[in-house]
């Protein structure tokens, strides 16, 4: 008797189509999971011929570089040589004609020579064919040349110019501080500009930096009288500075002299320096200090504008860690 016939569910094998299928599928996920694990490691040399890493101990492939998966941007920062400290001497008053203009010099090893050109008289020293003979032989050695220059105290012009250039009592005369000494006033155009062509003359002799004294309104005598006019004092000075800048171009040291005291406590009312708004007008700014009290000055320098440099102005340099101008 045959068995009953009913339904009877098929097992035979599966086509092969679909075990091909389920093979590469295999592949496929094999092969994207293994491009995200060594994306970050493939190489690629000099010709752009990729490399996996070297196992330890054997040498990487020459010019490779690391796959980046993002767009970078790197910057490769050059640190610029740190700038050797000024080691200067100011030399004695440049007498007209002479040729050995050295013979004064100090004992000691410099790199850099100063000599006054304008005093606080007003009197100047560049200006005689014997006196720009002495500053060519000067200039034109192996010293860097620093020109120190009066500005505002000036009793010879502010007299010979009162309403242009002088500074004035409020009662409308020349004032006299307490020296009995005459100045120019800052907040004039003239009076600045007087200077400012000053200082071309003396970079156009070939001076390398020019200090700048006496940039400052008067601090003594009867400063409550001072007709000060419109221009705040401090804005005076600074647009001073700027014009200096422009009339002597990039390439001159522009150098200032400023009273100790002043740079520590960051300002003077009366003589209108601001430290703050000078010292970024300024490349260098000195002060007549000694090795022991350099340090403060110069922090505190840093502290109103880190890109000025400080210099010391010493009689004795034995200690100066910093840039200094040995003084006689």
């Amino acid at each position: 008797m045959s068995a009953p016939r009913g339904y009877n569910r098929y097992r035979g094998r599966n086509p092969l189509w679909k075990k091909v299928v389920a093979v590469l599928l295999i592949l496929v996920i094999i092969l994207a999971v293994a491009f995200m694990v060594l994306q970050d490691r493939v190489f690629y040399d000099d010709s752009g011929t990729p490399h996996l890493p070297r196992p330890a101990g054997q040498a990487e492939v020459s010019g490779s570089q690391p796959v980046n998966p993002g767009d970078l941007d790197i910057t490769v920062e050059q640190m610029e040589p740190e700038k050797a400290p000024l080691r200067a001497a100011e030399l004695t008053e440049l007498p007209p004609g002479e040729t050995d203009i050295f013979r004064a010099m100090p004992a000691g090893e410099f790199d850099a020579l100063a000599v006054t050109v304008k005093d606080g008289a007003g009197r100047v020293y560049y200006t005689s064919p014997e006196q720009q003979a002495s500053i060519a032989a000067l200039t034109g050695s192996e010293y860097r040349t620093i020109a120190r220059m009066s500005c505002f105290l000036d009793p010879g012009t502010a007299r010979a110019d009162v309403e242009g250039m002088g500074l004035k009592n409020t009662g409308g005369y020349l004032f006299y501080d307490g020296n009995n000494a005459n100045w120019l006033d800052p907040g004039k155009p003239a009076a600045r500009q007087y200077l400012c062509g000053i200082a071309a003359e003396l970079a156009d002799l070939g001076f390398d930096e020019l200090l700048l004294t006496d940039v400052s309104y008067p601090t003594e005598g009867k400063i409550d009288k001072i007709d000060y006019g419109e221009t705040l004092k401090s804005a005076a000075l600074a647009d001073f500075l700027r014009e200096v800048r422009t009339a002597v171009g990039e390439d001159v040291t522009v150098s200032i002299e400023l009273p100790a005291e002043t740079i520590l406590s960051g300002s003077e009312p009366v003589s209108g320096i601001v430290l703050a708004d000078l010292a970024p007008l300024a490349d260098r700014i000195y002060a007549v200090t000694d090795a022991a009290s350099a340090p403060a000055l110069e922090q505190a320098l840093q502290a109103a504008c880190g890109t000025t440099e400080f210099a010391a102005e010493v009689t004795d340099a034995a200690g100066v860690e910093g840039s200094f101008l040995l003084v006689q």
